[in-house]
């Protein structure tokens, strides 16, 4: 057995590629898990139903739609020939258009080309799976030693019967489980789960509470989507982190040095204000990216940061299909400490600088500072009369942001148009593309040719 829990848990923290780093490819295909292993993960969690033949299967959701397009009923209300010919998984919507329809994959085939290369956190989503999956695990040779059995923490019978079968396993909570909850449990627990959930004082709260209790066991933490996250809970002490993007959270360096949107598939790190759909960068049809809601969408460019602090430049083209209303504006964050998440308009996490990029072609560069609501002005460079600079719709516009040891420039490089100052005061390495704070969701900014120079 080449990968075994033991060494797993003899690190600190250690990771887990939550569905297969779904963050970073189609949930629970194989070729996340490929994806999640070639990357460094050592560890999977595998979430598993029943077809209606009997196959054996990884699927999370107990309802198809949200990963098929839109497909009806659940995995249990069809054949496994079914899903397989006629029912891929569609990740575009999340990813992007490169990546292909995928096949919901056979439990056999990940076992047979996962098991005992990493560790394997392996739930039954549905009743009808539990006993199959089971009986499959009994069978396996050397299971107990790399497989963790994964239930919520009220399917005591399930942990009941992992434990009794010399199975670790890992319980974990929601929001609302009680002491008395875990109390019952605890017996057929090795390893608790606590969600990281909004505002993450709840989790904090939830983790706190568990590294108090008379039986201190391992904490594992899911779904871990920043690194600035990371942090925070290996700073609470927490052991183990199932996240969703295994190699941008496990990294504490730049991936890329060029976002590359071209090739329709989502970098690593770039993360919107949640994780979900409706707030994932979404492709156009030329080579660029956008949100599709609205107003003060942003996504934090984290394959490409942290930049160095010495200098750096920030390379962008910007266009609007609808150019927004007047003193409306897009742009970009940069110059920001950690990749928390940022909103114009809101009071921000950390310090930082924003480029604003007005509906009449105006540049003005902002500081903003963690805990104030509104940011200052340091530099504009205005338009002139006529006016080479407005913006034209679905006219992209190109912009650079230079950053050195001793001032900024920002220059738009279709037109002349720069701003230059002497500010030294935020050298963060995190930037954020910013879709605007119009509420008409056809006017929001479109970005393409994203880079960093250093």
């Amino acid at each position: 057995m080449s990968a075994t829990i033991s060494d797993l848990f003899s690190k600190t923290p250690f990771y887990i590629a939550h569905r297969g780093s779904g963050d970073e490819a189609p949930e629970h295909t194989l070729e996340a898990y490929r994806y999640a292993v070639s990357v460094g993960a050592k560890a999977l969690e595998l979430s598993v139903q029943r077809t209606a033949d009997g196959v054996l299967v990884c699927y999370h959701d107990t309802t198809l739609a949200r990963m098929t397009g839109g497909v009806a009923g659940a995995v249990s209300d069809y054949t496994y020939a079914q899903l397989k010919n006629k029912i891929p998984v569609k990740g575009q919507d999340l990813l992007g258009p490169g990546w292909a329809n995928l096949e919901i994959p056979l439990l056999s085939k990940v076992l047979e080309e996962f098991y005992g290369r990493v560790v394997l956190f392996i739930e039954p989503k549905t009743t009808d799976a539990t006993a199959p999956l089971q009986k499959l695990l009994q069978d396996l040779p050397g299971a107990t030693e790399s497989v963790v059995y994964k239930s919520h923490v009220n399917a005591s019978s399930g942990l009941a019967w992992a434990q009794s079968n010399g199975f670790r396993t890992w319980a974990y909570l929601d929001s609302t489980t009680t002491s008395a909850q875990m109390d019952a449990a605890e017996a057929n627990v090795t390893y608790w789960g606590i969600p990281d959930v909004d505002p993450s004082s709840t989790t904090n709260a939830q983790i706190a509470a568990v590294r108090a209790r008379p039986v201190v066991k391992p904490i594992i933490v899911w779904e871990v989507h920043r690194r600035s996250r990371r942090d925070e809970l290996a700073a609470l002490g927490v052991q183990g982190m199932m996240t969703s993007g295994y190699s941008y959270v496990t990294s504490s360096t730049p991936l890329l040095k060029d976002a590359h949107f071209e090739l329709g598939v989502k970098p690593p790190g770039s993360l919107g204000i949640d994780n979900t759909v409706n707030q994932a960068l979404r492709f156009d049809s030329g080579n660029g990216v956008y949100f599709t809601t609205a107003p003060n969408r942003s996504a934090v460019m984290g394959a490409l940061c942290p930049l160095p602090a010495n200098g750096y430049t920030i390379f962008f083209d910007m266009k609007w299909d609808t150019i927004p209303a007047a003193s409306l504006h897009a742009g970009i964050a940069f110059g920001r400490t950690t990749d928390d998440i940022y909103r114009f308009g809101q009071t921000p996490t950390g310090d930082g600088y924003h480029v604003l990029i007005r509906d009449d072609g105006d540049l003005q560069l902002y500081t903003h500072t963690s805990g104030v609501g509104s940011g200052t002005s340091i530099g504009t460079a205005n338009n002139g009369t006529p006016d080479p600079a407005n913006p034209v719709a679905g006219v992209w516009m190109s912009y650079s942001v230079n950053v050195t040891t001793t001032g900024i420039t920002v220059s738009r490089l279709d037109v002349p148009k720069t701003i230059t100052v002497s500010d030294t005061t935020r050298r963060g390495g995190y930037f954020h593309l910013v879709g605007g704070n119009t509420t008409d969701v056809n006017a929001v900014a479109h970005f393409r040719n994203v880079k960093v120079t250093y």
